[in-house]
C-alpha cells in the first residue's frame, strides 16, 4: 500500500485496523497526492471514531450539537470513501 511506512499500524491482535480496512478499499487509487491526503484524513477519522466510542462513558462533556456534528463528519467521510472506491472500480 503506497504511503504505509509502519505495517504494525495495520494490524491489531492479528486483525486489520480501521485504517487498514479503509486503505484496502482504496488500494487501487493511483494518485499519490490523493493517496497521501487519504492517509492523513484516515488517521484523523480514526481519532474521531475513537472519541465517539467514548461517549458511552457516564461523564461525557459533549453536547447534543457536538454529537450531531461528529455523526455528520463520519457520514460525509463515509460517502467520500465510497465515492473514491467506486471510481477505482469504474476504470
Amino acid at each position: 500500500i503506497p504511503g504505509v511506512s509502519n505495517q504494525k499500524d495495520l494490524l491489531h491482535e492479528g486483525r486489520p485496523t480501521r485504517r487498514a480496512r479503509v486503505l484496502y478499499v482504496c488500494r487501487e487509487l493511483n494518485n499519490d497526492p490523493l493517496t497521501d491526503f487519504l492517509m492523513h484524513d484516515t488517521r484523523a477519522l480514526v481519532k474521531l471514531i475513537e472519541l465517539f466510542n467514548r461517549v458511552h462513558e457516564l461523564e461525557t462533556e459533549l453536547t447534543d450539537e457536538q454529537l450531531r456534528a461528529i455523526l455528520l463528519k463520519i457520514d460525509s467521510w463515509l460517502m467520500y470513501i465510497l465515492q473514491i472506491s467506486m471510481g477505482n472500480f469504474h476504470k
